[in-house]
């Protein structure tokens, strides 16, 4: 059993480069994700419409028209989501046309964050936990 663990932990000292080069960009891409959520926590006190999607912008951006209303907002998605919407989508409006609208259909982006953030920690906690086994055994 003891060859066992040093033969683990040999293979994860062979990752290690590229474990600690992809640790600040997991945390980087956690960050921006994580501050996208706090961005939209003001708008999740908004009233919540619905509306008809006229176009799409570069894939990105949905023109909808609210629902009852000549009134057209815009939905800027964090990904090229705008294949999966169908023609009615539900939303927090502000009542300002001219602020961006935040869909109910999008994405949480706080997992995405707290996957990005999590992750490496967890990897390094496993990678210390094998090392001071090696060092015990």
């Amino acid at each position: 059993m003891k060859n066992s663990n040093y033969h683990n932990v040999q293979q994860l000292n062979g990752y290690k480069t590229k474990f600690y080069i992809l640790l600040p960009i997991c945390l980087l891409i956690g960050v921006i994700y994580t501050y996208e959520w706090f961005s939209i926590q003001p708008a999740m006190n908004d009233q919540i419409m619905t509306g008809k999607i006229l176009g799409i912008i570069e894939r990105t951006v949905l023109i909808i028209q609210l629902d009852e209303s000549n009134i057209c907002v815009n939905a800027l998605l964090s990904m090229n989501g705008s294949n999966f919407y169908r023609d009615k989508v539900t939303f927090y409006f502000s009542g300002d046309p001219e602020k961006e609208v935040y869909l109910l259909e999008e994405h949480n982006p706080l997992y995405i964050g707290l996957f990005f953030l999590l992750t490496p920690l967890i990897g390094l906690a496993v990678t210390n936990h094998l090392k001071k086994k090696e060092n015990r055994g």
